[in-house]
C-alpha cells in the first residue's frame, strides 16, 4: 500500500508455458479518490517483442 504522494511500481508477469498472454489488461486503482473511469490504466502487451506499455484511460 502506498501513502499519498508516494510512487510505486507494478510488475505484471505471464508464464508463456501456461498459454497465450492477453494483449491488454485493464487495471483499476483503488483509494485514489477518483471514479473508476478516471482511475483506470490499461497495460498493453506485444507478444512478438515481450514488451509492454501503459496508458492512462482518462
Amino acid at each position: 500500500m502506498l501513502r499519498p504522494g508516494e510512487i510505486g511500481e507494478l510488475t505484471v508477469r505471464f508464464d508463456p508455458t501456461a498459454g497465450r498472454a492477453p494483449q491488454r489488461v485493464p487495471l483499476f486503482l483503488r483509494g485514489v479518490g477518483l471514479p473508476p473511469s478516471q482511475s483506470a490504466v490499461t497495460v498493453y502487451f506485444d507478444p512478438t517483442t515481450n514488451e509492454s506499455k501503459s496508458v492512462n484511460n482518462n
